[in-house]
C-alpha cells in the first residue's frame, strides 16, 4: 500500500477488508522491532515522549486509561513472578522476557494457546508469535 493510502485508510475509515488488515499486520510485524529511517523523526518522538510500537503490544490499547510498557532492556527473568503469573496472579507486572517465559512455561504444560491469553492477559496472535507458531484466521 502506498503510504497515503495508509493515511486515509486511517482517517476515514471504521472498518477495512480482510486483504486490507493482512497487508497492515505484516507491515507492522516487519516494521514494529526496527527504527526508523529518520533520525530526525526519531528525535522528534524520543522529545514528544512518544512510545515505541513494541510498548503497546502487551497492554490493552482499547483501554483509555492503559500507559504503554516501559522500554528498559532487560534480560532478567523473576522466576517467581513467572510462576505467579501462570497461576493466574494477575497482580504481577512481567517485563517482556518474563512475559515470554511464562507464555512458554504455560505451553509446556499443555495449556492451550487461547488459554495461556486468558491467563497472562495477552492477546492470542502474541502468545502464537512467542511460541513461534502461525496465526490461522480460523483460530483467532
Amino acid at each position: 500500500m502506498h503510504p497515503r493510502q495508509v493515511q486515509l485508510t486511517a482517517a476515514t475509515r471504521r472498518w477495512v477488508s480482510p486483504v486490507t488488515h493482512a497487508r497492515i499486520v505484516a507491515a507492522y510485524e516487519a516494521l514494529s522491532g526496527r527504527p526508523g529511517v529518520s533520525e530526525k523523526t526519531r528525535q522528534r518522538a524520543r522529545r514528544a515522549g512518544w512510545a515505541p510500537p513494541l510498548a503497546w503490544e502487551f497492554v490493552d490499547i482499547d483501554d483509555p486509561l492503559v500507559e504503554p510498557e516501559e522500554m528498559v532492556p532487560t534480560d532478567l527473568v523473576d522466576d517467581v513472578a513467572v510462576e505467579r503469573a501462570a497461576n493466574g496472579d494477575r497482580s504481577v507486572r512481567l517485563n517482556r522476557p518474563e512475559r515470554e517465559a511464562a507464555i512458554r512455561l504455560l505451553a509446556s504444560r499443555g495449556v492451550s494457546p487461547s488459554r495461556i491469553g486468558r491467563v497472562l492477559g495477552v492477546q492470542y496472535q502474541i502468545v502464537m508469535r512467542v511460541l513461534g507458531r502461525e496465526v490461522t484466521r480460523h483460530a483467532a
